[in-house]
């Protein structure tokens, strides 16, 4: 059985098409294979009456209209939450700008079942455009996740034509957070306790605190949004749960924050890229593993990452705040990892390239 959870905030151009997209899937599984749940996280722009309409239609959709924006982290761990309290093996991590293909989720789940050694798979996403509909030519919007030697995370071959690459199942590094099949195994392995230091994620988004503790911590809540897919990659590579790239299983994907569009960003979110770069360092990566980051990764790029902030962006100062703030809490998580992992720092940085 599978369980699907969609996050929405203000995703009233999507929606529907996404939640049709998971139900047109449902043919290709037994009668109660599936299960669908949706977290909206305060949206003002109809999502919330698109919903009830959908409820209506689906009564087996689990709506759940949180009263403030929890992010997408928190809003996830919501769907774990259910996820856990199920009888389901597989948890699919599902944005409402991804549409699925008929049988996406039959062949993501087909190569687990096929290479027990992974836990996690990533499908082939194409750019699309507002409808959901792929571009022609097809190109590709993420084909796995890689790490680099800058200690940046990419979405392997993204805006590059399909045509150009001859796909294959194989490890990655880790998958977009945008369409992400987990299984049970990994949920339970990776998942954290709260650090003792939460107060200090409270400090900066308050609107958490409220369940909290009812929350299964698998996406971690102080990320917000953005970037916390390359936090799980890695506390997932630490527990001995590979990622599988499945170029068969594909989806179509209108992403909305690019690297090109920073400039046309909110400063909110580009406050939060800046921020959760230092927390992904802090709370996952020693120097010394990752030597071979060491110049251009610890040093060189986050000097000028600091250098830009100062220069060129200042909305983004706060985001260095943000990270004093949160630096007990990094380092609790780290060393909670560091005392649990069953693989070494030294053997997981050799993911990165």
């Amino acid at each position: 059985m599978i369980h699907v959870h969609i996050v929405t905030f203000n995703s009233a151009p999507f929606i529907e098409r996404c939640v049709r997209a998971v139900f047109e899937s449902e043919g290709e599984f037994p009668e109660g294979w599936l299960s669908l749940s949706i977290v909206d996280n305060a949206s003002t722009d109809g999502t919330q009456k698109i919903l009830e309409n959908l409820a209506k239609s689906h009564p087996e959709i689990t709506c759940i209209f949180n009263e403030e924006n929890l992010g997408f982290c928190a809003g996830q761990n919501q769907g774990v939450s259910l996820f856990m309290s199920s009888g389901a093996k597989y948890f699919l991590a599902l944005n409402p700008d991804v549409a699925l293909q008929r049988n996406t989720l039959f062949k993501l789940i087909e190569a687990l079942t096929s290479h027990p050694e992974f836990d996690a798979a990533t499908p082939l996403l194409l750019q699309s455009d507002s409808a959901l509909c792929a571009f022609q030519p097809e190109r590709i919007d993420a084909a796995g996740m890689i790490l680099t030697k800058t200690l940046r995370h990419f979405d392997r071959f993204s805006g590059e034509l399909l045509g150009r690459h001859t796909l294959h199942q194989e490890r990655v590094f880790g998958g977009t957070g945008a369409c992400l099949l987990l299984s049970r195994r990994l949920v339970e392995k990776v998942s954290f306790r709260l650090p003792e230091y939460d107060g200090d994620m409270f400090r900066i988004y308050p609107q958490l605190k409220a369940g909290a503790s009812d929350r299964v911590q698998l996406f971690d809540e102080a990320y917000f949004a953005y970037r916390d897919d390359a936090d799980l990659a890695l506390r997932a590579a630490r527990f001995d749960c590979k990622y599988l790239f499945v170029p068969e299983a594909v989806a179509n994907h209108k992403r909305l924050v690019v690297p090109e569009n920073r400039d046309e960003l909110p400063a909110f979110i580009n406050a939060l890229g800046v921020k959760n770069r230092f927390l992904l360092q802090l709370t996952n990566l020693s120097p010394i593993a990752y030597w071979r980051a060491f110049f251009h990764g610890f040093l060189f790029r986050n000097i000028l990452v600091i250098l830009a902030v100062l220069v060129r962006e200042r909305s983004s100062f706060r985001a260095f705040k943000e990270v004093l703030i949160l630096f007990r809490r990094c380092r609790e998580r780290y060393t909670y990892v560091e005392r649990h992992a069953s693989v070494s720092q030294h053997e997981a940085a050799h993911l990165m390239e």
